[in-house]
């Protein structure tokens, strides 16, 4: 379905000799950073500031533009609770593509519509959220959301698109993880084949007791799973065989920092370890038609990154790739 089976066996070839044709920008988060729940928590949302910090040109996937207000504006914490009761989040997609442009998936992104300071993306969301102890109902919100929409897109000439979601509280090992997810997919009339549930390769190792059955539980029921920013962190391969991830989404410092045969060599190697776990891939932050010509001759064949969209709201969507 999907995206899924394209990377399933994805041809990797040995890396070509000599350098890379571009060295693109830095990675949205190197190893040796704190993880994002912790990021999150060290964050502020009590005023402008993280807006601005958000607004600044890195284009990864949780940015987006936000307006800048006076330093006197009431924290943004206790707002997020009145605009979950009252609906007035908003979930952007961002595609996940063949090289021509076809849609394979798409991944959700929580938005904030604030009355305001405009459009604020995720990284303000998510820490307003953490700072409000609202980080399970916006998951279940997100969750909701994104099912509710997605049921409703048509399918494609590669099949049923699927949405992919990452959740920053409801991870495997929550008691609520499951009920959330079939109330989401019941409530929606959404398969549960074509729900993606991201899990970032920081999250394996610390996962909670009792997480690997149940992500096992919720993959025998249909829902698929992806190891978001892969590369990123110190994943032992020996551990992540056990659990049932379909997807591997490469972190953006290997796709974008490809400027010597060293690069593509560890590129290579972390392609060919998703191959090893029988797993689609998927190349994040691909920006320029360099770097897509570098994946390509991997034998990578899904990719996101502004390079061909970024988020987009979900009629957006429909219209950029219609069926």
């Amino acid at each position: 379905m999907g995206y899924l089976p394209l990377g399933r066996g994805n041809d990797v070839p040995t890396p070509p000799p000599g350098p890379a044709r571009d060295r693109a920008r830095a990675s949205k988060r190197r190893p040796g950073t704190p993880s994002p729940t912790m990021r999150l928590r060290q964050s502020s949302c009590a005023g402008p500031r993280a807006d601005r910090a958000e607004a600044a040109p890195r284009r990864g996937r949780s940015s987006a533009r936000t307006s800048t207000t006076a330093d006197a504006e009431p924290p943004l914490a206790p707002q997020l609770a009145r605009a979950l009761r009252e609906d007035a989040l908003a979930v952007h997609y961002q595609p996940i593509v063949t090289a021509d442009h076809a849609l394979l998936a798409a991944e959700a992104l929580i938005r904030w519509p604030h009355p305001t300071r405009g459009l604020l993306g995720a990284d303000t969301v998510l820490a307003c959220a953490a700072e409000a102890g609202l980080e399970v109902e916006l998951d279940e919100w997100v969750l909701h959301t994104a099912a509710r929409q997605a049921a409703d897109w048509p399918a494609t000439s590669l099949g049923e698109v699927p949405v992919s979601v990452n959740l920053s509280a409801l991870t495997p090992g929550h008691p609520e993880l499951a009920t959330a997810v079939g109330s989401a997919l019941a409530a929606a009339g959404l398969p549960s084949g074509r729900l993606v549930l991201e899990l970032v390769e920081h999250g394996p190792p610390a996962l909670l007791p009792g997480a690997r059955q149940q992500m096992q539980e919720l993959a025998r029921g249909g829902v698929r799973w992806a190891l978001d920013d892969f590369g990123s962190g110190h994943s032992n391969l020996a551990r992540l065989k056990g659990l049932p991830f379909d997807v591997v989404k490469l972190d953006r410092s290997l796709t974008t920092d490809l400027a010597g045969p060293r690069d593509t060599a560890v590129l290579h190697a972390a392609t060919s370890a998703a191959g090893a776990l029988d797993c689609a891939v998927v190349a994040e932050g691909i920006e320029t038609r360099s770097q897509l010509d570098h994946l390509q001759a991997l034998g990578i064949r899904a990719y996101q990154g502004w390079l061909f969209a970024p988020a987009l709201p979900d009629h957006e969507l429909r219209d950029r790739f219609p069926a």
